[in-house]
């Protein structure tokens, strides 16, 4: 908003609680002025006088450093949307970035610690409890709790971490520390959530004291625990729905004066007010089970689904982890009242009853946060029989986010379920899938997203200056894992002179394919031309061919894909005159994927191709019908949708030319971009490898 104060007059501002606040002054000399404006304020911070001369502060520095800030801003809100979502790993992305945006403003540790803040909730979500711990613990050292809302958020997080790390006693006295520090300054908000995790603590001491586990603090009886963990779920409960009829009247004690809540803010307050309510009952269904009051527990439980159910729309979507643990605690209540069907449909839902693959099922949520509680609940499921193979939207499963969280109990559990429904070959090959689609997180999440988010949709030499920062990364990154080198294939080309001169397809035995070698600095080089500057064009084929044992080649007697790589070479140089074919190396999987071991060079493929140039589709009839060549087609749209790199082209068989208008040089044409993959319909000569287009498919997903 824009105001006028005259001359000598004194004004305020009272902004919305935690909001980022700033006031630039215009000096208008027409309307009469005092020589200096004294500002009196903040309320908290140091008074100074501003005097009429700016100081050297220019416009253009005034600019940037809003420009700064909102950076900051919308990196940080990226990532609680994207954690709102269960995306942790972009949301983690975000906060990085955020992070890092931090730096560059005035008050940086402030803003730091509000990004480390997010950062540890988000660790903790993704079932990262060691580094989250690590964060919140420096963060409260620095900021404290007696005095501090940041410090009193901080804590909460951190009692729930100590709590997954079955560190009950620490977390208790934590959380307990959080409940006090915020009932005394008045921030419902946190005491509401102090209050629910400090009844879940003591219901789990409870549950251990039941077992008679050794070392347990036995200074409270069994049934004081769990009637103090009723009282405390229950005040919670009360809490919450008091702030939501609050907020539902226009009443909330936390908006400023002449600052209402605008709808967005009080749609994301309101959906945390019922999952707070939600959580609470679904919690109390817990207790009231314990007690034997079977058909209580399905009550609150069943409420608490409802809760979580109402929408909100999209200003404040529901959590997927949250629902499906509201279904988990609702299908253990109808399981213990004896109503196994109903149970089922809410543990393991069936796919026809709209509930798509894409939502979050009880098993997957249970094992983004291991914990010794959740392999409990985890063990119900098994037992229970429901589908442990299950994937989400981010194409991950139980066993996924089992070994992502490297919680060995976790782990077992999900595999002694898979067991139930699949051979040990099959059990095994999960679970080595599941460890390579970990480090392929790793390595791409940490390392080549980064340099992909830099390059994008630009000239044709800043997208090979990427591509060449992709290789490099690339390469010492296997340089420096051995686990990870164990696991994937370096990029490797066959420089194009000799594969013009070869005249036939080479294979991975013929040695022509050669490891490609990051360029060296012009001083360690003695000046020679380095590998490093080759452009590489990854081709992408049928397999025609077959040998006398009916085994599959990539190339029939007449050399027909051989000689389609030959033309559509000549026109993919026509169309770029500033490439030189001494330069190029081409990537085929024959020669550069290791045909008699080929799980290192098929493991990599997705990162393989992002560091090519250039993909050109040999097309033809049957093309797209091949999953092999779909997987490679649904990688480099990705690829192309999100980063704008590499090149792609389609070569049409000789005798099609001129029969499509988007025919750009002789046969070729740009890929398709709009055309749907989908790899459940297409052929594959051997069905053994279904797994491995699969998981390719899978690992795709994390490129966009």
């Amino acid at each position: 908003m824009t105001y006028s104060v005259p001359a000598g007059a004194f004004h305020s501002t009272q902004p919305a609680a935690d909001l980022l606040y700033a006031t630039f002054f215009y000096f208008d000399s027409s309307r009469g002025f005092d020589p200096d404006a004294r500002v009196l304020g903040p309320s908290d911070g140091e008074s100074f006088t501003q005097h009429r001369d700016p100081a050297g502060v220019t416009a253009p520095s005034l600019v940037r450093m809003v420009q700064a800030v909102r950076s900051w801003a919308a990196f940080l809100e990226e990532g609680r949307r994207l954690a709102k979502e269960a995306k942790w790993e972009s949301a983690l992305h975000a906060f990085d970035r955020a992070r890092s945006q931090a730096s560059q403003l005035p008050d940086a540790a402030h803003y730091r610690r509000l990004v480390l803040a997010e950062l540890g909730n988000a660790n903790r979500r993704f079932g990262r409890y060691q580094r989250a711990s690590e964060i919140l613990e420096a963060l409260i050292a620095e900021v404290g709790m007696e005095d501090s809302p940041l410090g009193i958020e901080v804590a909460g997080e951190l009692g729930v971490i100590y709590r997954h790390m079955n560190r009950l006693i620490d977390a208790r006295r934590v959380l307990q520390g959080q409940y006090d520090a915020a009932a005394r300054l008045g921030r419902d908000r946190e005491a509401c959530r102090a209050l629910g995790n400090l009844g879940m603590v003591n219901y789990q001491l409870f549950l251990r004291q039941s077992s008679g586990s050794p070392g347990d603090d036995r200074s409270d009886s069994r049934q004081d625990l769990l009637s103090v963990a009723v009282e405390q779920l229950t005040r919670r409960v009360e809490m919450a729905r008091r702030m939501r009829e609050a907020l539902d009247n226009n009443d909330d004690d936390t908006r400023a004066a002449n600052a209402p809540l605008d709808a967005r803010t009080r749609a994301l307050f309101r959906r945390d007010t019922l999952t707070w309510e939600s959580v609470g009952l679904a919690r109390l269904s817990l207790c009231r089970a314990a007690h034997g009051d079977t058909g209580g527990a399905v009550e609150a439980a069943k409420e608490a689904l409802r809760l979580q159910e109402e929408d909100e729309g999209d200003l404040a979507p529901v959590d997927p982890n949250v629902l499906a643990l509201g279904r988990f605690f609702y299908g253990r209540a109808l399981w213990a009242d004896g109503q196994t069907a109903a149970a089922r449909a809410q543990l393991d839902p069936p796919y026809d009853a709209g509930y798509r693959p894409a939502v979050c099922t009880p098993a997957i949520a249970l094992c983004k946060e291991p914990s010794e509680e959740h392999s409990g609940y985890l063990r119900e499921l098994v037992a229970a029989g429901v589908d442990m193979d299950r994937i989400d939207d981010a194409g991950y499963s139980a066993l996924d986010y089992a070994v992502f969280g490297g919680d060995k109990e976790t782990q077992d559990v999900v595999l002694e379920g898979l067991g139930k429904t699949m051979d040990e070959k099959a059990v095994r090959r999960r679970l080595e899938e599941s460890r390579l689609r970990k480090a392929y997180r790793e390595l791409y999440q940490e390392r080549l997203r980064e340099v992909l988010l830099k390059g994008g949709a630009l000239q044709q030499g800043a997208r090979h200056e990427t591509v060449q920062e992709l290789r490099h990364v690339y390469a010492t990154a296997l340089g420096e894992d051995q686990d990870k080198a164990g696991k994937f294939d370096v990029l490797k080309y066959v420089p194009y002179p000799e594969f013009e001169a070869l005249g036939r397809l080479p294979r991975s035995t013929d040695g022509l394919a050669r490891p490609f070698t990051p360029r060296m600095p012009a001083s360690e080089s003695d000046g020679a031309s380095s590998k490093g500057d080759v452009f590489i064009i990854f081709f992408s084929y049928r397999w025609l061919g077959r040998n006398s044992n009916g085994q599959a080649l990539p190339d029939d007697t007449n050399h027909t894909q051989y000689r389609r790589m030959m033309r559509a070479t000549d026109g993919f140089l026509a169309l770029h005159p500033e490439l030189d074919k001494q330069g190029l190396g081409v990537w085929l999987d024959y020669a550069c994927v290791d045909q008699d071991d080929p799980a290192r060079g098929v493991a990599a493929l997705p990162m393989l191709l992002a560091q090519c140039d250039a993909v050109i589709s040999l097309h033809d009839d049957l093309y797209y019908t091949r999953a092999w060549c779909s997987v490679e087609t649904l990688m480099v749209q990705t690829l192309k949708k999100s980063y704008g790199l590499p090149l792609w082209y389609e070569e049409i068989p000789k005798g099609e030319e001129g029969d499509d208008g988007s025919n750009i040089r002789g046969t070729l044409r740009h890929g398709p971009m709009d055309m749907k993959i989908s790899l459940a319909e297409k052929h594959i000569t051997f069905e053994s490898d279904r797994p491995k287009v699969l998981f390719l498919e899978r690992q795709t997903r994390l490129l966009g």
